[in-house]
């Protein structure tokens, strides 16, 4: 009888020890934070060489691999936090001088740099729609330059 009793204890042990871990492992979000390489709009991004496109995005991939590269050991608990799955993401961008500029015309240069990181630092498996929701980024004026990443995950799939 009391080995019976051992061992239910152990496996109840056992099954609080595992929900205690799906508890940890709930998506929630994650904010990277880092410095701010030089932002270029679409109109710009039309008249470019494609070698000083190029320069620009890995620009960005790299800063987002610096930063992620900066989490250590936290690394792989950062991006279990997104859980892989569906995730919105939202963009500061700073900038030194206060002009006027539209939003969405950085979407497809510095976001999409940021996203395509992001995934191969391993947040997602691809950039579709299935995983990532952009929303159109924040534009500030912020003499640190520190660009802003909010991943927040979306119910579902």
């Amino acid at each position: 009888m009391t080995v019976e009793t051992s061992w239910q204890s152990a496996r109840q042990a056992e099954a609080r020890r595992r929900e205690q871990a799906l508890k940890l492992r709930r998506p929630s979000t994650v904010v990277l934070e880092f410095p701010a390489p030089k932002a270029w709009s679409t109109n710009k991004d039309r008249t470019m060489h494609h070698i000083d496109r190029w320069r620009h995005v890995q620009a960005w991939k790299e800063a987002v691999a610096v930063c992620v590269w900066e989490l250590g050991r936290h690394k792989q608990a950062i991006i279990g936090r997104v859980g892989g799955g569906p995730s919105t993401v939202h963009v500061t961008i700073p900038f030194v001088t206060n002009r006027r500029r539209d939003s969405h015309n950085y979407v497809g240069t510095v976001v999409k740099a940021i996203v395509d990181g992001l995934v191969q630092q391993g947040f997602w498996p691809d950039d579709t729609p299935e995983y990532v929701t952009v929303i159109d980024p924040t534009l500030i004026v912020d003499k640190s330059m520190m660009c802003t990443v909010t991943i927040t995950p979306r119910d579902g799939g």
